[in-house]
This record gives structure tokens, sequence and C-alpha cells, in this order.
């Protein structure tokens, strides 16, 4: 039977009529509100609607924020969405880093390599470090109220949020900036899993790749 799949808060709301599509128009906005009917005229009537609960429609992941009411106040924000990854090849010792912006209709990638001593014995890790620190710096260098971080990490959130203790410098210093840019920038995070086929989380473990490759050619 087909289906219907009505988007009312989202990239570009509307109606689709598969999966895929209605799934790229939600997957990494938060608080999308989204729903699959029988009929065409179900789904119109949904979209017309006034209300905006999520109380019959499915909502985005759930975002763990380092501010005290970042979804309050990020629910009337504009907000920004970066997946991040970060990469290491051990014949060369250099990490790599990379990430998908998506904002305001637009999207764009970043992707860097370095060999930094002390970073490079963190690994992929040290990739993951920096790539969440650049999503930081985007977003508040375009003007956006709040930025989502996606990433496949754990560390990534649970040192900002300091639910991990920093051990070392760099991860000192990963926590110390987040906590300081959470002064006047709404942060969230959400954990997603690694390679399992979500589009922007693979893309950007290619760019830490690929930022790997363009700092070595650059030597």
């Amino acid at each position: 039977m087909a289906k219907f799949y009505a988007v009312k808060k989202g990239k570009k709301p509307g109606i689709y009529k598969s999966w895929l599509d209605c799934q790229e128009q939600v997957k990494g906005f938060s608080g999308a509100i989204y729903k699959s009917f029988a009929s065409l005229e179900e789904a119109e009537a949904f979209i017309k609607s006034g209300s905006t609960s999520v109380s019959k429609a499915w909502q985005d992941e759930e975002v763990r924020w380092l501010n005290k009411d970042g979804k309050s106040e990020q629910e009337d924000g504009d907000t920004m969405i970066v997946y991040v990854d970060g990469s290491y090849d051990k014949k060369s010792g250099y990490f790599g880093y990379g990430g998908v912006v998506l904002y305001q209709d637009t999207k764009k990638t970043y992707k860097g390599g370095r060999n930094t001593e002390g970073l490079a014995k963190m690994r992929n890790v040290a990739g993951e470090i920096i790539a969440a620190m650049h999503a930081v710096k985007i977003a508040r260098n375009a003007g956006a109220k709040s930025v989502i971080i996606y990433h496949d990490y754990m560390g990534i959130a649970e040192w900002a949020l300091k639910s991990w203790q920093a051990k070392n410098e760099n991860t000192k210093a990963y926590q110390a900036f987040m906590q300081e840019q959470a002064n006047d920038l709404i942060i969230g995070f959400v954990k997603v899993q690694a390679h399992t086929g979500n589009r922007y989380n693979e893309e950007a473990d290619q760019l830490a790749k690929d930022g790997i490759l363009q700092a070595l050619s650059a030597n």
C-alpha cells in the first residue's frame, strides 16, 4: 500500500511519496515533525493543522544540551547542524578531521589534517575534538544562535558536558573551550552510530580521511 510522508517541520516542509525523500528533509533537523499516512488527504490535513504537537508524530533525535536552557532557547533560534568525524593514519602519524555543515538551506564541508605532537597520540579522537571545535567556530562566525553537533565518538559530548573527567591537556583544553563558548552560544550534541549508512556521518568520515591526504600532499 502506498504511503504519504508529511513533513510538518523540517528542512523543506511538504508531502513526500518515499521514506528516503522524507528522511532527507528531517535528518539532522532538530525538532523535526513528520508522520506517514495512507491517504494524501490525511497527509494534507496534517500539514495544514495548526498544532505542532509531536504526540502523534515522530520527533528527531534527543539533543543533549550544554546550556541549561538550551532546548527552549534553541526552538526560537537560528540553528546550525554539523556532522563531525576524525581519522588517523598509523603509517604517517597524521590525524584528520572533517565536518558537514547544514545551515539555512545550504551545505558546506571542511577538512584538514595534522601531526601535532601530543594531539597525534590521541589518534582519531584528536580529529574528533578538532572537528567539533571547528563546528563551534563556524557557527559563531556565521552568526548562528545555536549549533547541534552530530558525532559518533561518545567523548565529544561527555567531555564537553563534564560527564567524563578530562585527564590530559588536550581534553582539558577541549572541555574549557566548549564551556566558555556555551556562555553565549547554544550548543547541543547528538550521538550517532558510526558506519551505519548515516549519509552525513559517512561523508564526515570520508572528509577526515581526505584531510590526512591533503595534509600529507602539502608537505
